[in-house]
């Protein structure tokens, strides 16, 4: 099913579903996650390429609180940390 909602819609756009059910949902975020990283490594296609990007794009602006994880997960960039040492200094 999930490879379905991936494709694009007759309008060339990504499918709205994908994001709905992605919303604060931690499981499909990860799936939907792995399925965009799994596309890009084996597409040659400039069109595929371009609609993986843009679909990547909306999904990392969706709006919740798993928008730093699914930066991470994608991206690979985490979030820096900062650990106080024994005297107090950063």
């Amino acid at each position: 099913m999930l490879e379905k909602l991936l494709l694009p819609t007759a309008n060339r756009e990504p499918n709205a579903m994908i994001f709905k059910l992605s919303h604060d949902n931690l499981n499909m975020t990860k799936t939907v996650c792995r399925a965009l990283l799994g596309s890009f490594s084996y597409v040659y296609n400039i069109e595929k390429v371009s609609y993986g990007l843009m679909m990547t794009k909306k999904f990392l602006t969706i709006d919740d609180s798993l928008k730093r994880q699914r930066c991470e997960w994608l991206l690979g960039v985490s979030e820096p940390e900062v650990k106080r040492q024994y005297n107090g200094t950063y």
